[in-house]
């Protein structure tokens, strides 16, 4: 968990050229 914030991480993978989401993402707690 981030200590920042109170919420859970939630990472969009993004593409290293267009940098739009690929529809997946990982969420950390």
């Amino acid at each position: 968990v981030d200590v920042r914030s109170p919420k859970p991480k939630i990472w969009v993978y993004k593409d290293r050229q267009t940098r739009e989401g690929k529809g997946e993402a990982t969420i950390t707690f």
